[in-house]
């Protein structure tokens, strides 16, 4: 099992991630 704190962390790197991504596109990933 994940640990809830560890799952959060992952999330938001990978939401931050995204976000960069996203920029760099200039148009949302799906």
């Amino acid at each position: 099992m994940f640990d809830l704190d560890q799952v959060e962390e992952l999330y938001r790197t990978m939401s931050e991630k995204h976000q960069e991504a996203r920029k760099l596109l200039g148009r949302p990933l799906t």
